[in-house]
């Protein structure tokens, strides 16, 4: 929202704002063989962050020659956050070997 030439002396007042959410739900399933091992793993994640800003600003004439910009910004982040893994490890049973 912003006003122009509000004042004599107030050439400009801006105020901006937001809001936002996001919501992640992850599961990654990884597999790895190396020779005789075998492991399976599954990350799992949910997340929630949320973000809230404002500015303000206000431009003011000081006289004719003077021009002065002013301003406030407010920031805030928040994470809630949980997560496990799951990991299962097996060995493979060798090949048969021929006599």
């Amino acid at each position: 929202m912003e006003g122009k030439n509000l004042a004599s002396w107030l050439p400009r007042l801006r105020f901006d704002a937001f809001w936002q959410q996001t919501h992640k739900n992850m599961h990654n399933h990884v597999e790895m063989a190396a020779g005789p091992m075998q492991m399976t793993t599954d990350p799992y994640a949910d997340n929630w962050a949320r973000q809230l800003g404002l500015s303000l600003q206000v431009d003011w004439a000081l006289g004719e020659n003077n021009y002065l910009i002013t301003g406030y910004e407010f920031l805030s982040d928040t994470l809630d956050a949980s997560g496990y893994s799951e990991t299962h490890m097996a060995l493979r049973p060798a090949p048969p070997c021929g006599d």
